[in-house]
């Protein structure tokens, strides 16, 4: 591979990279969408429902306390 020997007026004495501050560069913010809390709320009311509860309590005693698929305890 051959070196390239033609120099970018923008890259400056050193050779080091455009400024990214230059005029024409734009910054872009990605949008941040949260999630609301009424979304959420559903899923820890049906977690915390007594028949899930008692089911959860019944794997925890099967296993005896040992982590899961997830390697959490």
């Amino acid at each position: 591979m051959q070196q390239k020997t033609h120099r970018d007026p923008e890259a400056g004495e050193r050779g080091e990279a455009p400024n990214a501050a230059l005029p024409g560069a734009e910054t872009v913010q990605a949008p941040t969408n949260r999630e609301s809390p009424s979304s959420t709320v559903w899923l820890m009311e049906a977690i915390c429902e007594p028949v899930n509860l008692r089911q959860a309590l019944k794997r925890v005693k099967a296993n005896k306390g040992a982590a899961g698929v997830d390697g959490m305890a």
